[in-house]
């Protein structure tokens, strides 16, 4: 959930000198850790916008202080671009200092906190033996899953297998929440990103997250951690600030009145002032804009549905709508054929809000007007005299 980048080199020095560390961790009294839970407000870019999880672990007797992040990605990674667009870019979990690791936030005035994990010896044993596990090279990169494998999910499926025992999460904070709602919660102050992703993750997101699913996103284990309970025990025994930014959140969840709806209807309004005006050579400009957007857009889905890793864009069903068909009415090879798109597509979008009713995917407000709009270009382009060009030669 969150961007920390090392170089190879680096990393594999840390997890060397780690590593050296962990090794002999078995023979020592577990009493003398202390492991923690460590949550990371959210940040104002978007590759920090649902915050961060990571492990605490205090050595008294070393006095050592390090955090295990399993959110971290190695920018030398051959072909890292083309990887991390196709959902194939291996994370790894990665150990800094603690001091190291909060300068981060301390600089972009994001709030930490710390929950102290209520382990017994043996349990405690056990998370540090599954850390020193996953620290081995071949263990020490995993396939990053937005929803189902991340910096969060690892933690919480860490601490359930170290307990050896059920742990009671409670009550569900909220309930019929699908993992876009759950999104949503954090995106409020940012419009643009919430249109964005609605745009582009499929109906997989739109399916109901259980307590466990819940957990993808950093506070929301942080929730369910503080209300757990093992055989009656709290998991969690003491709760520490450790950077409190609360204001600056509360400025970041402002929300912003340049935003996707009052952009499309307002692009919406012009379009048909100009056209009762009769300034077609400038709606045309329009049309062009609008036309190559939504083919673009529809390239993407495309893309990111059938030629990616990426679950969450899979089934994505505004493909009827947002399509690369549209290129096909911007030039004179296909002319013979433009009216029959024309409606082909002017129907695709007149029955896409019905149909979003009944498939199980979330429609958003700002997608109407510009439907609105294609649909009056697919007007006009079926309502085109036989002499009349399209805009490209």
């Amino acid at each position: 959930m969150n961007r920390h980048i090392y170089t190879f080199h680096k990393l594999l020095s840390i997890l060397g000198v780690v590593l050296c560390y962990l090794v002999i961790t078995p023979n020592l009294q577990a009493q003398n850790f202390r492991i923690s839970l460590i949550t990371c407000d959210p940040g104002s870019e978007l590759y920090s916008t649902f915050g961060h999880s990571a492990l605490r672990v205090i050595d008294s007797t070393r006095n050592t202080d390090y955090i295990f992040n399993y959110g971290t990605f190695n920018t030398r990674t051959p072909n890292f671009y083309l990887k991390f667009m196709k959902g194939q870019l291996p994370y790894y979990l990665s150990v800094a200092p603690k001091d190291n690791f909060m300068y981060e936030y301390r600089r972009d005035h994001r709030s930490v906190r710390e929950q102290v994990l209520n382990l017994d010896s043996l349990q405690a044993k056990n998370l540090l033996m599954a850390i020193e596990e996953n620290l081995k090279p071949e263990n020490v990169e995993y396939p990053y899953d937005f929803f189902y494998d991340n910096c969060a999910t690892r933690l919480e499926g860490l601490t359930s297998n170290a307990l050896s025992q059920t742990i009671d999460w409670g009550e569900i904070k909220t309930e019929s929440l699908s993992f876009r709602n759950l999104l949503d919660e954090f995106l409020t102050g940012l419009p643009w990103s919430d249109f964005g992703i609605d745009l582009v993750i499929g109906s997989k997101a739109d399916k109901e997250a259980s307590i466990t699913q819940q957990m993808f996103l950093p506070e929301y284990l942080e929730y369910y951690f503080a209300q757990a309970t093992v055989s009656g025990k709290p998991l969690i025994s003491e709760n520490i600030t450790l950077i409190d930014y609360k204001s600056e959140r509360l400025i970041r969840a402002e929300r912003p009145w340049f935003n996707p709806l009052l952009v499309f209807w307002g692009l919406l309004l012009l379009s048909f002032l100009l056209l009762s005006n009769g300034k077609i050579s400038l709606f045309r400009i329009i049309e062009i804009l609008v036309l190559i957007g939504i083919s673009i857009v529809g390239c993407i889905i495309i893309f990111l549905w059938f030629f990616t890793d990426h679950g969450a864009t899979a089934l994505n069903w505004n493909l009827i709508w947002a399509n690369p068909l549209y290129l096909l009415l911007l030039g004179k090879y296909f002319k013979n054929s433009q009216k029959k798109l024309a409606w082909f597509l002017g129907a695709c979008n007149a029955i896409v809000p019905i149909l979003f009713l009944i498939i199980p995917q979330y429609y958003h407000p700002a997608f109407l007007p510009i439907q609105i709009i294609l649909l009056g270009i697919m007007f006009r382009v079926i309502n085109q005299t036989p002499k009349s060009t399209r805009y490209f030669v």
